[in-house]
């Protein structure tokens, strides 16, 4: 939803032949549009994943249906769905992409492939960078990323950590400046957390909050990197329960879980 209440929906419309990956919006007053297809003709889609910014443009992102997907991006720009862009060529288990856009139009998309965790991102009015690899031991799944309207973004992802007796799953997180190159990542979950469902979300001003489930103690997690650091804080635990969602906007982030019941907290993140 933009800045003024018009809200955009996609979804995997399926057909005895395809699934096609389609759009609506609705005006702050008014009906339903009549969707449209997204993904090209004859091409099946999954997986779908979409930002809205302020402005009302949008970008939509899914992956092609094959044992070879491709990952695909498709922006909404002044009200238009523009042509469908190819931004990972097919490759084996590629999947479960996650968009990000920011109120000055720069963009990202986050998506993990056999073992890697990969990213690619878009200044305002530019091309989309080549794919980069930023983990090859990583959950499948798990990749989110984030921008703040600097364009500052984080990346974050379940790494596969061999302990020697056994696996943890810690959720990491990797910064990269706006203009500038990925960084290292690092752990900012506990390091033998089974963090699954990761989130991220970024305020319009640069505070970065992850959130997890740590499944070892089913416990909903959360990490804060506050506006103008370059690190995250300690892992706060927020209760008990797991799948953790995360929703930002400026001055405030917040968290809804599923523990004995739903549960919301709200964080003042500037």
């Amino acid at each position: 939803m933009d800045a003024s209440g018009n809200a955009v929906a996609i979804w995997v419309q399926g057909s005895s032949t395809a699934s096609t990956i389609e759009s609506a919006n609705l005006p702050s007053s008014g009906a339903w549009t009549t969707p449209v297809a997204l993904s090209a003709a004859g091409a099946s889609g999954t997986n779908p994943t979409l930002a809205v910014n302020a402005s009302g443009d949008a970008i939509a992102g899914w992956q092609t249906s094959s044992s070879n997907p491709q990952i695909v991006v498709a922006e909404r720009r002044s009200g238009i769905w523009q042509a469908p862009v190819i931004i990972a060529p097919a490759a084996f288990r590629q999947n479960s992409p996650h968009v990000a856009l920011n109120d000055n139009g720069d963009a990202a998309i986050a998506w993990t492939g056999r073992g890697t965790a990969l990213v690619a991102t878009r200044p305002a009015g530019g091309a989309w960078s080549a794919p980069a690899t930023i983990s090859t031991s990583s959950l499948g799944g798990s990749a989110r990323v984030a921008l703040d309207d600097s364009g500052n973004a984080i990346m974050i992802f379940q790494l596969v950590k061999y302990t020697g007796s056994g696996y943890t799953y810690p959720v990491e997180a990797v910064a990269r400046s706006a203009g500038g190159s990925w960084g290292v990542p690092v752990t900012v979950s506990g390091a033998n957390d089974y963090g699954s469902s990761p989130n991220v979300v970024a305020t319009p001003l640069g505070t970065f909050v992850v959130g997890w489930a740590d499944n070892n103690t089913l416990t909903a997690r959360a990490a804060i990197r506050p506006s103008g650091q370059t690190g995250f804080g300690p892992p706060s635990v927020l209760s008990s329960g797991n799948s953790v969602f995360l929703a930002a906007a400026a001055g405030h982030t917040a968290a809804i879980w599923i523990g004995s019941a739903v549960q919301v907290s709200d964080a003042i993140t500037p």
